[in-house]
């Protein structure tokens, strides 16, 4: 017959193991429950903050038309006719033909290189001369700027 401390080592053994093998995967399984709930929860408030981020950025969105253009949409000629000025919500467009358009939001290198080359942009028309030399003064503003301006 066993001794008594060999039954009780035996006894302690077999209790650790069989604790182990049901609470250890019962205590992963918790764990991993409340990090994925905890992700999901992280998960659905940065979809929330993008999703309101997107919408103010639609909502302000740079209109160079009120902005620059003297709330014109087409500066220097008709829309039909060019070369011209194409302003709008959110875009900047200095169209030579129908088929050459330069858009500069944002991009005071390529103003720099048109109001450079005026004849061949568009025919040094004043009233885009101006607009672009407007623009540029501001630096050149963009959406993205905008943003950033209105948060910080």
């Amino acid at each position: 017959m066993p001794s008594s401390d060999t039954i009780y080592r035996c006894y302690n053994k077999c209790l650790y193991k069989s604790l182990f093998r049901t609470a250890e995967p019962f205590y992963i399984q918790e764990t991993l429950k409340s990090f994925e709930d905890r992700l999901s929860s992280i998960m659905k408030t940065l979809l929330v903050i993008t999703v309101l981020a997107s919408l103010l950025l639609l909502a302000n969105a740079v209109n160079y038309k009120k902005e620059f253009c003297g709330n014109q949409e087409y500066v220097g000629n008709p829309g039909s006719k060019y070369p011209h000025l194409h302003c709008g919500k959110g875009h900047l467009t200095v169209s030579r033909t129908h088929k050459q358009h330069y858009n500069v939001q944002g991009n005071c290198k390529k103003i720099d290189e048109i109001l450079g080359d005026r004849k061949r942009f568009y025919n040094d028309i004043p009233a885009i001369t101006s607009v672009l030399k407007a623009y540029s003064a501001e630096g050149c503003p963009t959406l993205l700027d905008q943003l950033l301006q209105f948060l910080f």
